[in-house]
């Protein structure tokens, strides 16, 4: 986990993110309280969006999810340039 807490991102950045695009495809049943392994890994980075692949497995895969979250100013909800601090994160991990 890079520990990109949405509370911490209004408050030091002044951004928020939402999903705005989810594709999924699910591949085999999980079931409830059943420990799950999610990978996620960066698509894409755009000036204000982020495209996402999200893995999710147990003994096998059971699903893929695309995920496009938007970079919002926190204020007003309009879109943001994403801050360089956070593509810092994003490219190299804290």
């Amino acid at each position: 986990a890079l520990g990109l807490s949405q509370q911490r991102l209004r408050e030091e950045e002044g951004i928020l993110f939402v999903v705005t695009n989810m594709a999924i495809r699910f591949q085999r049943p999980a079931r409830f309280d059943e420990l799950l392994n999610v990978t996620t890994r960066i698509a894409n980075m755009n000036a204000a969006s982020l495209n996402f692949i999200q893995a999710i497995a147990n003994t096998g895969p059971v699903c893929e999810a695309e995920v496009t979250v938007a970079c919002l100013d926190a204020a007003n909800l309009t879109p943001r340039r994403l801050p360089e601090s956070i593509k810092e994160v994003f490219h190299h991990g804290r």
